[in-house]
């Protein structure tokens, strides 16, 4: 029972994260089925293109995580030092994406010149999505699954909502725009929910 209660916590936190990553694209294409439902999809693949060396450090870290359990290290502390190290990359690749997007519609044809805008407009993702993951896993390292899961389920409403609200619209601008938005939002509820848990848990070990 208890396995199946953590599964079911950590799918729906999964599934919250996939809504919140990937549904502009379906509110996009509902609602402009033509032009920019194809232009904006290619430039957010190249921007998830340069995060897969965040979510490989992300992932390598993770068991790091869990395995340093609540009481031996402080969550805010590590989460912290792999936010360095995964800002060291995502800054300058998000600098590199903005200037390489000409590249782009040079490789997939002159139907996708737009890609150059989305994927400039798109960059901060690369640090704002790919630096939330360490304190979202600093939760976990603290035992903290549900509340994790409740943070990730906001996300993703804010974010739809966000999508529901400007994509129609503003098209694809619209999309980037609910995008940054709903990053910025995810960033910082991650960090603000590490802190205040980390000193809650603080104030219970100390003497």
């Amino acid at each position: 029972r208890t396995h199946a209660r953590s599964m079911i916590t950590y799918a729906l936190g999964i599934g919250a994260s996939t809504v919140h990553n990937t549904g502009d694209n379906y509110v996009l294409l509902a609602t402009h089925p033509k032009g920019d439902a194809g232009v904006y999809p290619a430039g957010q693949r190249a921007v998830s293109l340069a995060m897969v060396p965040l979510s490989a450090l992300a992932a390598s870290t993770h068991f790091a995580v869990l395995r340093a359990g609540r009481e031996m290290t402080n969550q805010l502390h590590k989460a912290w030092r792999f936010t360095l190290v995964g800002a060291c990359y995502a800054v300058p690749a998000a600098i590199v994406l903005a200037i390489a997007a000409p590249v782009v519609p040079l490789v997939l044809g002159h139907e996708f010149d737009g890609t150059t805008n989305v994927i400039r407009l798109l960059a901060p993702v690369v640090v704002l999505r790919g630096l939330s993951v360490f304190p979202m896993n600093g939760l976990l390292g603290l035992g903290l699954s549900s509340l994790r899961t409740k943070l990730l389920l906001f996300n993703a409403f804010f974010s739809v909502s966000l999508y529901l609200a400007l994509i129609p619209k503003y098209s694809w601008h619209g999309a980037a725009a609910a995008t940054l938005i709903s990053e910025v939002v995810s960033f910082i509820i991650a960090w603000v929910a590490l802190s205040i848990t980390q000193r809650r848990v603080d104030r219970l070990d100390s003497p």
